[in-house]
Formats: C-alpha cells, structure tokens, sequence
C-alpha cells in the first residue's frame, strides 16, 4: 500500500489547524469565565480560592453564595450598613477582607479599604492573602492591577 504524500499533509495540516481552534476556544472561554468573575463575586471567589488556600479544597455552601450577593448589594450602594454574624471558621474574614477587595478593585481600582482586627497578625494575614490573589498570573492577565511599590508592604499597599 502506498501512501499519498498529498494525504499525509492535508491531513497535518486539518491536525495542526484543530489544535488552534482548540486553542483559540480555550482561550475565549477564559475570556468569558473572567467576565463571569467581575459580575459575580460567588463566581470570583471560586475562582481565587486556589492563590488562597491552594492546599485547601473549596466546599461551597448556601451561606457563601448568600454572603457574596449580600456584599454585591453593598458594592452597588444598595446596602450602606451591614453586621455579619456568622460561627468563626465560615469564611467571613476570608470573604470581607480578602476576596470582596480584590474583586472590587478588579473593576474599581479608586476604591480604598482600610481593615481592622482585635490582633495584628490577622490584618498582615489578610494583607497578604490580598497580595496573593492580585499578584496571581490569572488576576493579572483579566484586571490588571499593580501595587505601588513604595508601598507594597504586608500591613499597607497601594
């Protein structure tokens, strides 16, 4: 059996151009999975987990997506004052002080936050919990922050 030199390329060349449209998908629904992020804090915070607690795997419950809608009211000036109550352990620092600053800075840079804790470990963990996620390839390549650096420091940044 002889084989056709013409096959063989034409071949090749339907491989190599499947390989780019498996590329060029990949990447357009990147695209569309950080969009989703920006709109949706839930969506945000699933993303994020992995630079947070990349040892840790992510459980959803009903209680996170509820805290991240409740959080979106506020970035949206529906909500002006807020007490969240919730058992230690639930995600609430993690959530108030880490993740809903970074997604807000993902579209709103301006935006200053100050953070307080009875001790000062837990605003320096928080900090750079914060860092990790904008320092992040993923976050970088979708929003684009960058700290200052005359003040990229664990307890301010800019």
């Amino acid at each position: 059996m002889e084989i056709n030199p013409q096959t063989v390329e034409n071949r090749l060349h339907a491989e190599q151009t499947l390989k780019e449209q498996q590329v060029a998908w990949a990447e357009e629904l990147d695209l569309i999975d950080a969009e989703l992020a920006r709109r949706d804090l839930h969506h945000f915070v699933k993303k994020v987990w992995e630079f947070v607690e990349p040892d840790v795997e992510f459980v959803d419950n009903w209680h996170i997506r509820e805290l991240c809608r409740v959080l979106e009211f506020v970035s949206r000036g529906e909500i002006q004052r807020i007490i969240i109550n919730v058992p230690p352990g639930t995600m609430k620092s993690l959530l108030v002080s880490v993740m809903w600053p970074a997604w807000e800075w993902a579209t709103r840079p301006q935006l200053r936050y100050l953070t307080a804790s009875y001790g000062a470990h837990l605003t320096t963990r928080d900090n750079l919990r914060i860092k990790g996620i904008i320092a992040s390839p993923w976050y970088q390549r979708h929003f684009g922050l960058a700290l200052v650096d005359d003040q990229n420091q664990k307890t301010r940044f800019n």
